[in-house]
């Protein structure tokens, strides 16, 4: 579902959410190229180490959300939200524009990033689409709210296949050998593309 900020400045999501909502919020970006011109849709998952919003696609942090900006929220339980005065924040930015919050950071947890990259006619590289996957015995195997359902973009599309779900974020338990990781890509043109699965511990 949608949801508004109803204030005339920003909001800290990280205030609102709760646990009958997915630890997540994503946004339409109409200045990211998504490979043809066409914008799409980026996804920040709550980072439980760093206590940040991070994007699934890059380690930039965003934690609120702008005044007249509208975020997609999911649940797999049914949930809702509430925003309060308290929730403002002393900010305001142009929506999709110069949207990190703070510093890179480095990933901290066991994780698995999945990025599909355009290879334009001149060589160069353009990050199109990716989806994150974080382990720790403490994630459930199962859908829950710390999983983020792919909201698909009209162009070059990257997801994590769990049984009908299409997940653009999931966070499971540690790897085991017998384990299989499923993606989806679709909705590709006829192009060159790169495939980078990097799995990183740092």
């Amino acid at each position: 579902m949608s949801f508004g900020n109803p204030y005339p400045t920003a909001i800290d999501f990280r205030t609102i959410f709760n646990p009958s909502i997915a630890q997540s919020f994503i946004v339409w970006n109409p200045d990211s190229l998504g490979g043809y011109g066409v914008g799409k849709f980026e996804t920040y998952i709550y980072n439980t180490q760093t206590l940040h919003f991070q994007k699934t696609t890059s380690n930039e942090i965003r934690d609120s959300i702008q005044s007249g900006e509208a975020v997609f929220i999911q649940s797999f339980t049914g949930g809702s939200i509430t925003v309060k005065e308290s929730d403002k924040v002393g900010e305001s930015r142009l929506v999709s524009r110069n949207s990190a919050d703070a510093s890179m950071t480095t990933v901290i947890a066991p994780s698995l990033e999945i990025n599909l990259f355009v290879i334009n006619a001149d060589g160069s590289q353009l990050l199109s689409d990716g989806a994150l996957m974080n382990f720790d015995n403490g994630y459930s195997n199962s859908i829950d709210n710390r999983d983020v359902r792919k909201i698909e973009n009209s162009v070059n599309n990257i997801s994590i296949q769990k049984g009908t779900f299409k997940l653009v974020a999931e966070r499971r338990n540690n790897l085991a050998v017998t384990d299989t990781i499923f993606l989806s890509i679709t909705n590709t043109r006829v192009a060159a593309y790169r495939l980078e699965i990097d799995p990183s511990v740092l």
